[in-house]
Parts: C-alpha cells; structure tokens; sequence
C-alpha cells in the first residue's frame, strides 16, 4: 500500500496536483482491497468503487469514442516557418486519420479531427505538445500555437521564456474520433436494508475485529454501512476499514468515505 501511495504522490506532486483534493478511483479485481487503505495514506477523503471493477478498463474500450493518432517530424526553428508547409502537413494528417476512420466503418458525419503540435524552445531537447487551431493557417493561427506553448511550458515548468527564446515547432500531430452512442449505466431499483450475508474474524491493524460481510449485488441505492466491513462480490472485494463509512449511490457505485472528512466539514 505505501508502494502504491508514494507512486500516486509522485505522479499527482511532480505535475503541481495535492492528491488530498481528489477522490481515488479503485478498480481491477483487487483494486477495492486495497484502495481504501491507499486513500488513507494519501489523506484522500473518498474512495470511489465502481460496478464490476474487474472490468472497468475493459467498459472503458467500449465506453469511449474511436481514435487515431498521425505524427510527423519536421523541426521549423520560428524565423523560419513556412505556414503553407505547415497547412500541407496538417492536411495530409487529417486527411489519412478520416479515411483510417472511415475504413473502419465509422459514419463520416462523426468523425471530428484535432490538431497539436509538439514545441520547445530553440536549444531545448524536449518538447510540450499544445493544442493547435482549427481553421486557416494563417499568422493569427501560429500566434496563437506560440502562445499556448509559453502557457503550457509555465504550467508544465513554473516558468517559461515568452519574449526572451525563439521556438522551434517538432512535430505535428491529428487525432481523428469517431463518435459513438455512449452506453448507459442503469440504476438500481429497489430499497430496504439487506441483511448481512454473514459475520466473521478480519485482521485490521494487528488484531482480529468481528467483521460484517455483505453481498454487493443485493446492496439497494443509498443504503450506508460503517467499517470494519467487508462487500464481497463475483470478481472482487471491497474492505471497509474501520472509522470508514460506505455508501451505495443511485447506480450502484460504492464511495468508501474516511473518517476524516467528517472531522474536516
């Protein structure tokens, strides 16, 4: 757990982020094990559980729209940008990125492009990639790509050189999506207080507690436990800890909540 909470600090506290401002999301067979534990340490306020965490990442795949990637290299130091070379390159990347699309079957009426570029200043050897515009490209167009690189490299850097160091564009980059019909996450129906599915010793902090152990399928919305506890389901187990609190919301997605967000509100 602390190997997996240092990780999560690393990642957030490198890119200016407080953890402390976020809920974590479990997923993964074993993920709902653990997380609870993780929030702590992390000094989390809530634990989001999702329905089937095993197979979240796999309702991602077909939850999200089709995407394809085109990049090319050609470095352009800022005295030296020829904005049609530019207007070509972009065209040729739009143009494969829809017809890799359309190949696949996807209605051209919803297939949308976006373009980037990846930048850096001149004598850098990395790069920050930026958003690029849509439309002509044209003076305001590469105006407006600079100064969202000097915005990009302040918040990626805590600095940047806007005034003082030319740029070099790298390389540029089309995204081509195909929009899909979003599945829908029913919510459950009924209500009442489900009995627990039975009572049992778990170790918690160098001792065994007499833990309640519930049946996640049948958990109604809103039903509410405090910890210890334990929500088994097919695929995964969620473990509440104690002075921990666990809610089901209307579709069925469990939020484990530390005791320290009450003493915070």
């Amino acid at each position: 757990n602390w190997n997996q909470a240092n990780a999560i600090r690393q990642m957030t506290i490198q890119r200016g982020i407080d953890p402390r401002a976020f809920a974590l999301l479990a997923f993964g067979g074993a993920g709902p094990a653990q997380s609870p534990a993780v929030m702590e340490l992390l000094g989390m306020k809530a634990c989001i559980i999702p329905r089937d965490p095993g197979n979240l990442s796999a309702f991602g795949l077909l939850a999200v729209d089709w995407r394809t990637d085109r990049i090319i290299t050609k470095v352009m130091h800022e005295d030296a940008i020829d904005l049609a070379t530019v207007a070509m390159l972009y065209a040729s990347l739009e143009r494969d990125a829809v017809n890799s699309l359309e190949r696949n079957g996807i209605d051209p009426v919803r297939i949308r492009v976006a373009r980037e570029a990846d930048i850096r200043y001149a004598g850098q050897s990395m790069e920050v990639r930026v958003a690029a515009l849509a439309g002509a490209v044209d003076a305001a167009f590469l105006a407006a790509l600079i100064d969202a690189f000097h915005a990009a490299h302040l918040r990626t850097f805590g600095y940047n050189y806007a005034g003082e160091q030319k740029i070099e564009l790298v390389n540029f980059c089309v995204s081509g999506f195909g929009l899909i019909e979003r599945p829908r996450v029913p919510k459950l129906s009924g209500g009442g207080r489900p009995t627990r599915k039975s009572v049992r010793p778990v170790y918690f902090d160098g001792v065994f507690r007499e833990t309640h152990i519930y049946d996640r399928a049948v958990l109604p919305p809103a039903f509410r436990l405090e910890g210890p506890a334990v929500v088994e389901e097919f695929g995964s187990t969620t473990v509440v800890f104690p002075g921990q609190k666990l809610e089901v919301d209307p579709h069925g997605i469990l939020i484990v909540r530390s005791a320290r967000a009450e003493a915070v509100q």
